[in-house]
């Protein structure tokens, strides 16, 4: 058994953490994410959006189309995040949905792929050499990219369009 003060220390660590939830499990928009980018930047939040499939892949939009982000896995970056994804039965269904209803069925305008997801919300810069430079203050400038690195699907909603 921890004592008091032990245990303490280890909230008190966990909660100055750059990567702690927000708090409450608050469900954020796309819009309130990038409208208050720097509030949130590299913290696990649940958001709410539509995945629309764009030619690089994933793209977490408010529910009206703009503005997006990407939505990367935690694999697919350098260096790896200290989470990994949960493959689980919801991201399969994800992953299945994503392609099938993001791309084809949006463009033809029968249905849309509605998700909530937990994740880290970045902002980042990309440097002319490739590298990725996570920034916390995101000005309104050019050069700062904002993505999402998925840990985990929490809902997905398929909503018929005809």
């Amino acid at each position: 058994m921890m004592k008091p003060a032990v245990l303490l220390i280890v909230l008190l660590t966990w909660a100055c953490s750059g990567q702690r939830a927000v708090q409450d499990n608050a469900v954020l928009t796309v819009d309130q994410l990038i409208n208050d980018s720097s509030r949130y930047a590299s913290r696990i939040v649940d958001v709410r959006g539509e995945i629309v499939m764009d030619y690089h892949g994933p793209t977490l939009c408010d529910e009206n189309g703009t503005p997006c982000f990407f939505v990367v896995l935690p694999e697919n970056l350098n260096p790896k995040p200290d989470f990994e994804i949960q493959k689980d039965h919801l991201y399969g269904e994800y992953e299945r949905l994503s392609s099938k209803i993001g791309l084809v069925q949006k463009k033809l305008g029968k249905a849309k792929l509605l998700v909530t997801l937990r994740g880290r919300f970045d902002n980042y810069i990309l440097l002319s050499n490739g590298k990725e430079v996570i920034v916390q203050n995101a000005k309104e400038e050019s050069a700062v990219r904002r993505r999402f690195v998925l840990q985990r699907v929490l809902k997905l909603d398929v909503q018929n369009l005809n």
